[in-house]
């Protein structure tokens, strides 16, 4: 997350830390997270501010640049000098392979995102491979779209076709999308795809720039379609399908723009006042044309519940979004009433956690469970929210001791972010035989778009800045021991997980090699030596790492895309000395990735500065 003092004139009513945006670029008065903590550790400025006098260094980031902008004006021919919209019914793979990926995304994306019912799809799904034509004409970028987010979790065997398959899909289905709008009245199956959009360019390599944008766009649909409103209430003669459509589509579109505002520092589109839409109900897709099943499944386990789960929380995240990214700050928000609001959501997510907890230690095997990837996934999207509220307050708790519960706050959740909580004991598993539902973290994690990976980041430094913190002040050796071998764990996984984005075509380099380095800080300081060399070599080593890994990455997807770009094998042939210059490296600290092409049993090549 960023933090700004902002403009004096406009924030001097409180003396607080300021507004919290999650893109440097966006606003130029801000300062990242990463960027305003990273800035107290002496020896990471030269990283931050591009200042190195070492020219080799300089040389191997001109290189990171040259290889990024070959795969990038790759990706874009691909995705975009097309004569028209990719057919999807002819991109369609064997049935076999499609129902693998409907699988896949019934047990991941639509396990949290309810999109659709699930019952009906099914059926639409059979229809559509019988007859083509016998679908409604918004079931062909449906299906598509649920096709390209399944292959999100697909193992690395198939990974790279299904990842170009997918993007085709995905293009296709959103220029069907603008079709329409000129073409059709906009009903809720229309509002499908758009959320269905919403959710697969989470998944694409490049997402867009306008994604704020883009993510409100769904959101002014459903608020005049009326999904804001209670359909119990203002719409009574609905049949009781439609009515608990319209409550999954609000709930999710909702989430996917306040998830959107938090990542671009965008104030909120809507507040609490301005929808009296219920959660959707606690109850099995089966059950949904009998309202009165509801009272059966009230306290159990369902398909809707974790998006439920979601909706409790709103209010208070949409309150804490609203003071994150809000220009000014009022008196009335001292930081006893941040507190106030963070413990309250706070609260409710420990109340989840509990429930859910509960759930998967049932007994019955008959009733279905939570996985890890439903309780990781809702602990992403609701605690990050707090990592945004006490990310400001915890940058000034070196200098004000006042602010040091911020502090714990932000590296508890921090920990919780990265790591899946443990609710079942499982049995010692030999070394690549993760439990499915660890696989789909994983790949989400090394796949996933822009709310996965800035969560990512932000927990990552987080951890990284509290390790060097405890190890300069060594204040409680014996304590600090414990949870500083807690960080190294959890830091070395998370750093496994941006190595592979680097393999498998990430193109923005430089967080990776800032946490590396500032892991190498981490090791001298704990061994009592002097870090300066010790970093530089660091520097070093990763910049080599990460152009090996674009420079092979350029060369192979040029190659496969001949046809439409031979200027890129020219480009590749070219000296990259005239992008050496320092300058003309822009910091991006939130990257965009590429499937994986390696095996996805273990974290390899971890970093093990910590030992």
């Amino acid at each position: 997350m960023y933090t700004s003092s902002g403009d004096a004139s406009m924030n001097e009513s409180v003396d607080l830390p300021g507004r919290t945006v999650s893109h440097a670029k966006n606003f130029g008065c801000g300062k990242h997270y990463i960027q305003s903590s990273f800035e107290q550790l002496e020896y990471m400025k030269f990283l931050l501010h591009r200042s190195s006098d070492h020219t080799d260094i300089q040389s191997l980031w001109g290189q990171c640049r040259h290889y990024a902008q070959i795969i990038k004006s790759e990706r874009s021919i691909k995705y975009y000098t097309q004569s028209g919209p990719p057919n999807i019914t002819n991109n369609l793979l064997p049935k076999s392979t499609c129902d693998r990926l409907i699988t896949l995304y019934l047990h991941t994306f639509e396990s949290v995102f309810r999109v659709l019912h699930i019952p009906t799809f099914m059926q639409q799904y059979e229809l559509y491979w019988n007859n083509p034509l016998g679908t409604s004409r918004a079931f062909p970028s449906t299906l598509a779209l649920v096709l390209a987010i399944g292959a999100c979790f697909v193992s690395d065997a198939d990974a790279d076709e299904l990842q170009l398959l997918a993007s085709k899909w995905i293009y296709g289905a959103q220029f069907w999308l603008t079709d329409s709008f000129e073409k059709f009245d906009i009903d809720l199956s229309i509002l499908q795809v758009s959320a269905l959009l919403l959710l697969a360019r989470q998944t694409l390599p490049d997402p867009s720039e306008l994604v704020w944008i883009s993510g409100d766009f769904p959101l002014r649909i459903a608020v005049g379609l009326g999904l804001h409103k209670e359909a119990r209430i203002h719409f009574p003669d609905f049949p009781p399908v439609e009515t608990e459509l319209r409550k999954r589509l609000w709930a999710t579109i909702l989430e996917m723009s306040i998830q959107s505002c938090l990542d671009t520092g965008m104030p909120p589109s809507i507040s609490n006042d301005d929808f009296d839409c219920e959660p959707p109900s606690n109850i099995h897709d089966v059950d949904v044309s009998n309202p009165s099943a509801a009272a059966d499944t009230a306290n159990s386990f369902t398909q809707s519940t974790i998006l439920r789960m979601l909706m409790q929380t709103m209010p208070v995240r949409l309150q804490i979004l609203r003071y994150c990214n809000a220009l000014k700050k009022t008196p009335s928000q001292d930081y006893q009433g941040i507190l106030k609001l963070g413990m309250q959501l706070d609260t409710m997510c420990r109340s989840h956690t509990a429930m859910l907890q509960s759930y998967q230690m049932g007994t019955n095997s008959d009733t279905p469970k939570p996985t890890e990837f439903q309780i990781h996934v809702l602990n992403i999207l609701a605690r990050r929210f707090l990592l945004a509220l006490h990310s400001p307050f915890a940058v000034e708790a070196k200098a004000d001791q006042s602010f040091y519960f911020s502090r714990k706050v932000l590296t508890e959740n921090a920990l919780l972010c990265l790591s899946p909580p443990q609710t079942v004991q499982h049995a010692p598993l030999p070394l690549g035989s993760l439990p499915e539902c660890q696989h789909e973290l994983l790949r989400l994690k090394v796949r996933g778009g822009d709310i996965i990976k800035h969560t990512l980041c932000h927990a990552t430094a987080i951890l990284i800045i509290e390790l060097i913190t405890e190890l300069e002040e060594n204040a409680f050796p014996i304590t600090h021991s414990l949870s500083q071998d807690l960080f190294c764990h959890t830091i070395e996984e998370s750093m496994g997980v941006f190595r592979r984005r680097i393999q498998a075509g990430e193109t923005s380099v430089d967080i990776y090699v800032l946490f590396s380095c500032a892991m190498a800080q981490a090791k001298v300081i704990k061994a009592g030596l002097a870090p300066e060399r010790q970093i530089i070599e660091t520097a070093k080593e990763s910049l080599v790492f990460c152009c090996e890994q674009l420079k092979f990455k350029a060369q192979t997807s040029a190659l496969s895309f001949l046809g439409l770009a031979p200027s890129l094998q020219l480009a590749l042939e070219n000296d990259p000395g005239g992008l050496n210059s320092w300058e003309s490296m822009e910091i991006r600290f939130l990257p965009s990735i590429r499937p994986p092409t390696h095996p996805e049993h273990a974290l390899d090549n971890r970093n093990d500065l910590c030992h």
